[in-house]
């Protein structure tokens, strides 16, 4: 039987990244930065168990109410490392098509180029249902914000990344 998730689809994966930094501050963020936001954005029901630092937008009560999904997971550290190259990838495309920044990508910054977006994925943008859930607000108000390295670091909060060793 085959199963399908949207984490392990690369055009799913480019819709999201296009997504997310349509919505944050800039159009841009730090590449790990970006993992990290996929990774939330595919399984929202896992911000509950982070650290959240204190923000307006979402509290660990209002967190508790999305829906486990039915599926088991994997470890999240373990998961997350397993997402790389399919972000990677998804990466890759979108900066072929002109879509991000090519030479902010080889920095580890992603920029979108909002006027470069097909209208037609503009449309399905804008009627993503996501945008309007407080996880995802969460996402791209809080944790898109967020420092990346060090202790008390968007790294350490999530422990999908290791942090010990940043330089900064």
């Amino acid at each position: 039987m085959i199963i399908y998730h949207p984490a392990y689809d690369l055009n799913h994966c480019a819709f999201r990244f296009i997504t997310l930094l349509s919505d944050i501050d800039g159009n841009q963020t730090k590449w790990e930065t970006m993992q990290i936001l996929d990774f939330y954005y595919v399984f929202p029901h896992l911000l509950y168990d982070i650290r959240l630092p204190r923000n307006p937008i979402a509290t660990k009560k209002t967190l508790k109410f999305i829906p486990n999904p039915y599926e088991t997971l994997p470890n999240p550290r373990r998961l997350m490392f397993e997402l790389r190259a399919l972000h990677q990838e998804a990466a890759r495309a979108l900066v072929a098509k002109g879509i991000l920044d090519k030479n902010l990508f080889l920095k580890n910054i992603i920029r979108l180029y909002s006027e470069r977006i097909p209208e037609a994925l503009r449309l399905q943008i804008n009627n993503n249902e996501n945008r309007n859930t407080i996880w995802y607000q969460l996402i791209v108000k809080c944790l898109a914000m967020h420092p990346i390295n060090g202790k008390n670091g968007l790294k350490d909060r999530t422990q999908l990344m290791e942090y010990r060793y940043d330089t900064n």
